[in-house]
């Protein structure tokens, strides 16, 4: 469903997201407010759907725990319908992940 290749990219930019708005707030040039929230949740949605081609389930709790915090987050700041929509791509990333492990199992079966 999800090329490697696409998946491995999503990743990577997930990655350099998580990264890149860390150093911000540790530069002060951010605050933890509304854009670190969203990048972090962002970032791991995009993590989240680059295991449909390498699953680890350590990294699966980590980035829906995230989501989770995120999600909390925006609602707490008073972003109830960008906390929904994180929510809402989360589950559509696990739902991709599912589904390519599902079509792998059938495809090494055969």
């Amino acid at each position: 469903m999800v090329s490697q290749r696409a998946s491995v990219v999503i990743g990577v930019l997930g990655a350099f997201i998580y990264i890149s708005s860390y150093a911000l707030l540790q530069l002060s040039v951010i605050d933890s407010g509304l854009i670190y929230t969203l990048s972090n949740g962002l970032a791991a949605i995009m993590c989240l759907f680059s295991l449909a081609s390498a699953f680890n389930l350590g990294s699966a709790i980590i980035q829906i725990a995230w989501v989770g915090f995120s999600a909390a987050g925006l609602w707490r700041q008073g972003e109830l319908s960008v906390a929904i929509a994180f929510i809402v791509f989360s589950l559509i990333a696990l739902a991709v992940i599912f589904f390519t492990a599902t079509n792998h199992c059938r495809a090494s079966s055969d």
